[in-house]
């Protein structure tokens, strides 16, 4: 699955974002409008994956932590948020706007596209729509006058260019399940810290599935190697709590300076959760260039595992 194309309203950058064919490396304009690119992609997996939208608004800045989060959901997706000690100005200017909107275009790759033709089967009206693998949809976010509340909304589906009810009775069966795995497959690199992220690493090593334990593997290498080079990540029980060390000397994140949980929180959301279209700041304090051609080879190489990088650089603009 591959964002062929993005439209967004009423966030913090201006009156709208715009992003039009984006490259397998898409590198998003300088400052603000570049992150809030990634923003509202944000919003569109928030939306479509109800088991995403906490982590999302977290990411987003909106709420201190999943905790803070009161979430209703209705029919498989998403339809209010209350937030306790939220920051809806981390996205919005609500002095200009309440009600942030996105419009998003993807184009489907064959497994998901296949998944489509399976429910035309019993559901007539898809056929007509399946003469091309596309999927376009508007998600559209209203809060309350004090901020705390927000209604979370899919305004419009249309799959091949063909317009789908995206509320009521009429709406598809098989819509809620397609829009959670397009929510599952948009990914934002974090910024956990090690304790958090060692305990993510943690659990994919006790992980029953191979496959898991496999791309485990993978993330060890890849921090011992260019553009990394930090030693090859150990996690190691220290004081009661797991912790990611790396190289023979088990050396500390934090010996190895901010570089080492910024490779670390990287590589594992490419590498552990290898989503189709990745979500990135350019990372602090590493060569930026080097990351972004490690990024193209997890998009383009042998081993690809990804579909799409999409990298802000952030800054004043």
């Amino acid at each position: 699955m591959r964002l062929t194309s993005l439209h967004a309203e009423g966030l913090r950058a201006g009156d709208s974002v715009e992003l039009v064919g984006p490259d397998t490396l898409a590198r998003l304009p300088d400052g603000p409008a570049g992150i809030a690119i990634l923003d509202a992609l944000d919003m569109v997996a928030a939306t479509c994956e109800p088991t995403r939208t906490k982590a999302c608004l977290v990411a987003l800045g909106i709420a201190p932590d999943e905790a803070a989060i009161e979430q209703l959901d209705e029919d498989g997706l998403p339809i209010q948020v209350h937030i306790e000690g939220g920051d809806a100005g981390a996205l919005i200017d609500a002095g200009r706007s309440r009600t942030a909107r996105v419009k998003a275009s993807f184009e489907l790759d064959p497994p998901l596209f296949g998944q489509l033709r399976q429910h035309a089967v019993r559901d007539p009206r898809l056929v007509p729509a399946l003469s091309e693998a596309t999927l376009s949809l508007t998600v559209g976010w209203m809060w309350t006058t004090d901020e705390t509340t927000a209604s979370i909304g899919l305004l419009s589906v249309a799959v091949g260019g063909m317009a789908f009810p995206s509320t009521g009775s009429e709406r598809p069966g098989w819509l809620p399940e397609l829009l959670h795995v397009v929510g599952q497959r948009i990914r934002r690199v974090p910024a956990l810290g090690e304790v958090d992220l060692a305990a993510r690493l943690h659990e994919a090593s006790l992980s029953p599935d191979p496959e898991v334990r496999a791309r485990l593997a993978r993330i060890q290498q890849a921090m011992a190697e260019p553009p990394f080079s930090l030693g090859t990540l150990e996690l190691v029980r220290l004081s009661g709590q797991v912790r990611p060390c790396f190289g023979p000397h088990l050396l500390r994140a934090r010996q190895l300076g901010p570089a080492a949980l910024s490779a670390l929180n990287l590589a594992t959301t490419v590498l552990l959760d290898q989503p189709d279209v990745l979500l990135a700041c350019s990372p602090a304090h590493l060569d930026a260039e080097a990351v972004r051609d490690w990024l193209t080879a997890q998009a383009e190489g042998e081993h690809a595992v990804l579909e799409q990088v999409l990298i802000a650089r952030g800054g004043a603009g």
